[in-house]
């Protein structure tokens, strides 16, 4: 499987399974069973603990980091794939800036430092 391969499953299963957004466990997992239909069928099929691990060795297996920086991209690039996680850490971290801006001690540093800066150039 090459990397656009790879991409386009990735992609396909982050629109058709949203709670794999938030999850690079239950995205590996569903890459997974998607791609090696013996990784997790019935009881009577599925792929045993040492075979698994055979094949991760062996390299036959697309590693969970690829999977992982495929989501990555995904998501930079297609805002809708984002899960509930990012838009929650964004909410927060736009809320602590607005306070940090307003803080008078940040606005007084940078002040100072644009003063300075000015100074330089002259």
């Amino acid at each position: 499987m090459n990397k656009n391969q790879t991409y386009d499953l990735v992609k396909e299963i982050l629109t058709k399974v949203p709670e794999t957004r938030d999850s690079d466990v239950k995205l590996t997992f569903k890459f997974y069973t998607v791609k090696y239909p013996n990784f997790y069928q019935n009881e009577d099929n599925q792929m045993n603990v040492r075979t698994f691990f055979e094949t991760l060795e062996n390299n036959d297996f697309i590693s969970e980091s690829t999977i992982r920086r495929c989501r990555r991209k995904i998501q930079e690039t297609t805002p809708y794939l984002r899960g509930n996680v990012y838009a929650t850490r964004m909410k927060k971290a736009t809320k602590e800036m607005k306070g940090f801006i307003k803080h008078k001690d940040y606005t007084e540093t940078v002040s100072r430092e644009r003063h300075y800066h000015l100074q330089k150039l002259s």
